[in-house]
């Protein structure tokens, strides 16, 4: 509904596949903890591809949260409301690379 073209995927492993056959994302959104591959690796290897993309990491644990995700342009506490992340992905594309954290832990 936002004009975003979305491919969406079930693990990291199909969601790297689609990453290496079709080249120039704009963007990734991933969970930090899945299985066979955490999001931040996810990340790393999404912008060997991408490099000028930005990525966003969500969690539901809280504990997970770093200041400064490695690769990551942003992190998002889960849940989250779709306003929140179109508000996040508006910033990002718009140049503001390291956008301001305004979710309090729960």
């Amino acid at each position: 509904r936002l004009g975003y073209e979305v491919i969406a995927a079930t693990d990291p492993i199909e969601a790297l596949e689609i990453i290496r056959q079709e080249r120039g994302f704009d963007a990734i959104i991933t969970d930090q903890i899945m299985p066979s591959m955490s999001g931040d690796e996810l990340i790393r290897e999404f912008k060997r591809t991408n490099p000028r993309a930005v990525a966003i990491l969500c969690s539901g644990y809280h504990e997970a949260r770093t200041d400064r995700p490695a690769g990551a342009d942003l992190y998002l506490d889960k849940p989250l409301e779709p306003s929140e992340l179109a508000a996040a992905l508006r910033r990002l594309f718009a140049g503001e690379r390291s956008v301001p954290d305004t979710q309090e832990p729960v």
